[in-house]
């Protein structure tokens, strides 16, 4: 139940960082071409690389926060 609650809170808080990312693309570089959904995934792609290389080099990150981070607020 824990795993789930985490997953639902952090899907949550990306997919409202990934809308208001977007929106903000937007609102720059126009609509004309998808800027803020190639912005929102080149930049999820990058944390999550990043995310990642901590986890897996540096054992830095514990596996909830992998939880929370990498599946949760990255994957939204």
């Amino acid at each position: 139940m824990k795993t789930i609650l985490i997953l639902c809170v952090s899907g949550a808080l990306g997919t409202l960082a990934r809308y208001s990312l977007s929106g903000l693309v937007y609102r720059l570089f126009g609509s004309r071409f998808p800027y803020g959904t190639m912005a929102v995934n080149l930049l999820g792609c990058l944390v999550l690389g990043f995310l990642a290389a901590l986890a897996e080099v540096r054992l830095t990150l514990t596996p909830q926060a992998r939880l929370f981070l990498m599946i949760g607020f990255c994957g939204a």
